[in-house]
This record gives structure tokens, sequence and C-alpha cells, in this order.
């Protein structure tokens, strides 16, 4: 597999929510990330968080080895998202990375690892990019009718099931997926500091996961605002109605005397 000028293919599926990757610890040629053969040749990571990266795997290969792993899959995506590198090997001092191409003078476990780890971060922000895209598209009418008409929805409940999507979303990104984070393999090789560095920059990881953070920050506080002014306004007509009966009593009193 790492004959030199040869091109290597490497593409990352986010399959599901969770993959119990301990299933699979048996036949583990790395952990952490787990590393294990797929198909006559190939490779491949898997990581908890749901997402297969496939190295030197055929289509074919691929199909098998998600069919193989999908009792160990928790919530698949009926529509996973994928991203790819392709991968090859030369006569070079050092590894380079530029326009999609990660270009490296041996390929190794860590090597792999360190890629994997990468593409596999790069597949879920797409995936959470395109969820904080959606939940936008749904606050976004509530913001506009709330400028427009004064009023709030009438659905407090619709609401606050919103803003638990795009919380949700938010902890699974940061606690789960910690795709600003270096890889667990650099602690014991860190001369691959600088390809994960490459990597980064190339899939603009630490962008993509800030500028996430903030998008969801903002539509998690206007999904609240909305649901501050929805209570609020609940609250008054309650607070009316209280008044209103005391009136009434007022009335019926008065009118009792008044006899």
């Amino acid at each position: 597999m790492g004959r030199a000028g040869r091109e290597i293919a490497v593409e990352a599926v986010y399959l599901a929510q969770r993959i119990d990757t301990r299933q699979l610890e048996a036949e583990r040629l790395a952990s952490t990330p787990l590393l294990v053969d797929a198909g006559r040749e190939g490779l491949c990571v898997l990581f908890r968080y749901g997402v297969v990266v496939f190295l030197n795997v055929t289509p074919a290969e691929r199909t098998g080895f998600i069919s193989a792993v999908e009792p160990l899959l928790t919530e698949r995506f009926e529509k996973p998202v994928s991203d790819r590198l392709v991968l090859t090997i030369e006569a070079i001092d050092a590894d380079r990375v530029r326009g999609g191409v990660v270009v490296c003078p041996d390929i190794d476990i860590e090597r792999v690892q360190v890629i994997a780890d990468a593409l596999a971060k790069s597949v879920a922000l797409i995936h959470y990019e395109e969820t904080a895209s959606s939940a936008f598209e749904d606050v976004e009418p509530l913001a506009f009718n709330l400028e427009r008409t004064g009023r709030t929805p009438r659905s407090a409940r619709g609401l606050a099931k919103r803003i638990g999507s795009i919380l949700m979303t938010l902890t699974r990104t940061v606690g789960r997926v910690e795709a600003a984070d270096k890889p667990e393999v650099l602690w014991e090789h860190p001369e691959l500091d600088s390809l994960h560095a490459r990597l980064s920059d190339e899939l603009e990881l630490v962008e993509r996961h800030r500028a996430l953070e903030r998008k969801l920050d903002v539509m998690s506080n206007a999904a609240r605002s909305l649901l501050d002014l929805r209570l609020h306004a609940q609250s008054l007509r309650v607070e009316w109605y209280i008044v209103l009966l005391i009136l009434v009593e007022i009335v019926i009193a008065l009118y009792e005397l008044s006899r």
C-alpha cells in the first residue's frame, strides 16, 4: 500500500450518532482511534462518535464493511455525509497537504491515524453545519414574525424543542467530536504535529468549529428570547385573568350591597 507515487483514496463517512467500537477491539491494529484491516489491502479507522474512515478500500469492500458493523451503530443516518482526501507517497523531507492531497515520505499506522482523525472531524463538522443551517431556517421566520407583528408564535412547546435541538447539536459537537483538539496519538508521536497542523489548516477545522459555535450560540440566544417573550405573554394573560376575576367579584359584592 505504501508504494511510491501511488494515489490512495481516503474517505470519511458519518454513519451514525455512535459506534460501539469495543466489539472490534480484538481485531485492532492500533487504538485511539481504533484501526482495523478492511478489504484486501485497505484499512479502516472507527470513531465512537459515528465516523468511519476508509483508506485504500474499494466501493464494494466499503459496502461490505458497513454491513458488517451495522449492529454496532446507534441511530444510523439515512443519508450519511462524506468527505475525501487523496494520499500519495513521495521521496520528500516533510509531509505536505494542499488542495485535498496529502503527500507523505512514508505511510505508517500513526500517520493513518492522524489523517483519519482530521478527516473524521471534517465530515462531522459538515453534518453539524448542515444541522445548524436547518435549525436556523426554523428560527429565522420566528424572529422575522416577531419583528413584523410584535407577536410570538403560539406553541411555546415547539419553540422549546427547537432550543433543545440546538443545544444538543452544540453538546455533541464540542463534547464528543472535539473538532478543535489534537488527536491523542500526537502525545507519543510529536513529530507528526506538523502533519496534523497542515491537515487542520487545509480542512479549516478550528475556524469551522468556532464559526459553528458562534452560529449555534446566536440561534440559541434568539430562540431563548422568543421563548421568554412567549412565556411572559402567557404570564401577563394569567395576571389579566386574575384582575378580571377580582373585578367580577367586586361587581357582584357591590350588587349584593345595593339590594
